[in-house]
C-alpha cells in the first residue's frame, strides 16, 4: 500500500493518515487470535503485548501495570565508550500532587531471599548486599530467617556506616567495630570520647577518655 489504508468492518467513512494505517481491534503479529490491542507472540510465546488501556506486557498477556515483565530480568547496560552518559533509574514522586515514591521487594516462600546485589566488573563476585533472609537456610552466619541484613560478601572489604562523606562506624571482616576508626585492634576500638551508663546530663566524657 502506498499512501493510507483503513482495515475495518464499521468505520465507514474513516480517513487514514497520510502514509499511515487504521487498523480496528486487535493486531497480532506471530498470532492468529490476538487478545489484546497489540500482540507479538513469536515462537509462540507471549512476548509482547499493549492492552486498549496502555499497559505494556512483556511475557504476559494480561499485564496488571503500566509495564510488566513476566520470568525474566530487566537489564540497563551503560557503556561510556559508545558514549553513554547517565545510567540512573529515578522513580520521581514530584508534581503537581506529590506522591511517596517506594520500591517494593516480595519474597513469596520461605526459600527466597529478597535482595539487592552489589558486584564486581565481571558480574560474577558480590561485594556487597542489602537483604532480607526469608530462607531456611540463612545465607550469613549466625542470622535466623527473615533477619535483615545489610553487609560485605568478601573476605577482605570493610562495612562502613558514614554521614557528612566521612566512615563513623566500620565493621572489619574480623567482626571488629572502629568508631571514628576505621582499623579497630579489638572487637571495639573507640576513637574519641565515650560514656556508657546513666547518661549524666551537662557532664562529657573527658578527650579521648571514658566516662562510666
Amino acid at each position: 500500500v502506498i499512501g493510507g489504508g483503513v482495515f475495518t468492518n464499521t468505520w465507514g467513512g474513516a480517513v487514514a493518515p497520510s502514509a499511515g494505517l487504521i487498523v480496528e481491534g486487535n493486531t497480532g503479529i506471530g498470532v492468529s487470535a490476538p487478545v489484546q490491542q497489540f500482540q507479538v507472540n513469536p515462537n509462540g510465546s507471549s512476548a509482547f503485548v499493549v492492552t486498549s488501556g496502555g499497559n505494556v506486557g512483556i511475557g504476559t498477556t494480561s499485564p496488571t501495570a503500566k509495564l510488566q515483565l513476566n520470568n525474566g530480568q530487566l537489564k540497563l547496560t551503560i557503556d561510556a565508550g559508545r558514549g553513554d552518559t547517565d545510567g540512573r533509574i529515578i522513580i520521581d514522586g514530584r508534581g503537581s500532587n506529590p506522591i511517596n515514591p517506594s520500591l517494593f521487594l516480595y519474597a513469596n516462600t520461605s526459600a527466597n531471599a529478597p535482595a539487592i546485589n552489589f558486584y564486581d566488573d565481571t558480574g560474577s563476585t558480590v561485594y556487597g548486599r542489602i537483604m532480607l533472609d526469608r530462607s531456611t537456610s540463612p545465607v550469613y552466619t549466625g542470622t535466623a530467617q527473615n533477619d535483615f541484613v545489610l553487609g560485605t560478601e568478601s573476605s577482605t572489604n570493610k562495612l562502613h556506616l558514614g554521614t557528612n562523606s566521612i566512615a563513623r562506624l566500620t565493621v572489619d571482616t574480623a567482626g571488629n567495630i572502629g568508631i571514628g576508626i576505621t582499623t579497630a585492634n579489638s572487637t571495639l576500638s573507640v576513637a574519641g570520647s565515650a560514656h556508657i551508663g546513666t547518661i549524666r546530663q551537662g557532664i562529657s566524657a573527658p578527650t579521648d577518655g571514658l566516662f562510666v
